[in-house]
């Protein structure tokens, strides 16, 4: 399936639910994926968590 977004090959959509992140490890998690997604291109847009 293509991207949304037609300059990106892919989407990475998180779904979680609020509780599920009390300890952090959602928000780590998006952390940690960010610079891996954004490495290539300068225009990503940070995901918010």
């Amino acid at each position: 399936m293509p991207s949304v977004l037609p300059e990106y090959e892919y989407d990475i959509f998180v779904s979680y639910r609020h509780n599920d992140n009390c300890s952090g490890w959602v928000t780590e998690f998006v952390k940690a994926l960010q610079p891996q997604t954004s490495a290539k291109d300068q225009h990503y847009r940070a995901a918010e968590v």
